[in-house]
């Protein structure tokens, strides 16, 4: 693989890794919103969390990933951040209740 083809091939994989980002945490907002807010029980409380949860390993592959810039780390992560942001206060006290055994 020539260095230009290599520069392009990380610079694809970086945008796809951020895409997913931002997918995923779009996916837990959708999820909260019509579990909490539409009132719709297809999904248990404590399975919501693990997957909000997971979110935070997407800022760390970006992180480290070798494509990374400034710019290309913080704009998926701060539209990911933004998009949980009204999800926060269910995020924090389903996790309270789990660590204390209160969990639905």
């Amino acid at each position: 693989m020539t260095d230009a083809q290599s520069t392009t091939h990380v610079s694809t994989t970086y945008r796809a890794l951020a895409a997913a980002c931002i997918l995923h945490a779009a996916t837990v907002f959708t999820l909260w919103a019509t579990m909490f807010l539409a009132d719709l029980d297809f999904m248990s409380g404590k399975l919501w969390l693990v997957v909000a949860w997971l979110w935070f390993i997407w800022p760390v592959a970006l992180f480290f990933h070798r494509g990374r810039t400034v710019r290309r780390f913080v704009v998926p992560v701060l539209i990911g951040a933004a998009l949980l942001v009204p999800c926060l206060p269910v995020f924090f006290t389903f996790t309270a209740w789990y660590i204390y055994g209160f969990a639905p």
